[in-house]
């Protein structure tokens, strides 16, 4: 009977528990100013499951970003990189060489179009 409640008992909990919630990481910023302004951020992760390129900018412009992402999983390496424009503010998904990577490399680079104050942000969705 004890044996009986304790597994039932287990169940439940088992079956009540809340799952592990993903979470957002900042992996770095850079912030610049002036004419044509420019910035660089460059952050490692361990295990992301996504990977975002998030640019602000004021006043609200256009904006050049590159990017290049390094991931490793098991003894192989992957790299995968690109660019796009934009108005600010965006938040851009980035595309990785692996699904589920054992870590990442990141980095970006944002160039205003014009005079204005620029905000680049790594960000990434890791498991919680």
């Amino acid at each position: 009977m004890k044996r009986l409640i304790v597994g039932l008992t287990l169940a439940i909990a088992l079956a009540t528990a809340a799952p592990a919630q993903a979470e957002i990481r900042v992996l770095d910023r850079a912030r610049e100013r002036g004419d044509a302004a420019q910035a660089s951020a460059a952050g490692e992760v361990a295990e992301p499951n996504r990977l975002w390129v998030k640019v602000k900018a004021r006043p609200s412009q256009r904006v050049h970003v590159d990017w290049m992402v390094t991931c490793s999983r098991g003894s192989g390496t992957g790299s995968r990189d690109g660019r796009f424009n934009a108005r600010t503010p965006v938040r851009h998904l980035v595309g990785m060489p692996y699904r589920n990577p054992d870590s990442c490399t990141f980095v970006a680079t944002a160039q205003l179009n014009v005079s204005g104050r620029l905000i680049l942000i790594l960000l990434a969705r890791v498991p919680g």
